[in-house]
């Protein structure tokens, strides 16, 4: 085995609890044009930035603490409610966007028809979503179904929702093959379940 050189990843100082973490595992803030803090979760807006974990914890106490005013030299004080919403929005639309990369790539499987046959594929999906609205018990067999399979499924967006990014007018149910947006979507689903968890916790 070969020695190689890592090359460091950037970090971070998280503004609630001050822990210093990988720079991609943290939320990025930056200053509108108005000079009120709005959340930039794909770190693609310029201008200095600030950053806090995906805990609704962490942007409450930063908030409290008036460290986004401070950290960016924001002209107002920050709302926590308004960002928490904000992030919990973009959050929501990183999922989505990947549901729309996932079907450009030939990676989903959609429809109940679609992702029973993709069950017994091998390999199976990497993942099922299902959707937000999904009668209760169309969702109670889905979720049978796939223990059984021993394939993780989660709830996200509504039928839609999906059926917007997948092309269809709506879709309950859709399967994500595995690969590389299948591994980036789930990261993104278990954030987003983790930050709702805590937000309602």
């Amino acid at each position: 085995m070969t020695t190689q050189q890592v090359k460091k990843r950037p970090q971070r100082s998280c503004l609630g609890c001050r822990k210093t973490l990988d720079q991609d595992r943290l939320v990025r803030y930056v200053l509108d044009p108005q000079g009120h803090v709005v959340v930039d979760y794909r770190r693609r807006l310029p201008g200095r930035g600030a950053y806090t974990c995906p805990d609704p914890d962490c942007v409450a106490t930063a908030v409290k603490r008036q460290q986004f005013k401070r950290a960016l030299r924001a002209s107002f004080s920050s709302d926590t409610q308004k960002l928490l919403e904000e992030l919990a929005g973009q959050l929501r639309q990183r999922v989505a966007d990947l549901v729309g990369m996932a079907r450009k790539a030939g990676q989903v499987r959609s429809g109940a028809q679609q992702v029973r046959t993709a069950l017994r594929e091998t390999p199976p999906p990497a993942l099922v979503l299902l959707a937000e609205d999904i009668a209760k018990g169309q969702d109670e067999q889905w979720q049978s179904r796939l223990q059984a399979a021993g394939v993780r499924c989660y709830h996200c967006l509504y039928k839609y929702e999906l059926g917007e990014r997948l092309g269809r007018c709506e879709r309950s149910v859709m399967a994500l093959m595995p690969g590389g947006i299948a591994t980036a979507l789930e990261e993104e689903l278990e954030r987003l379940q983790l930050f709702q968890g805590r937000l309602n916790g």
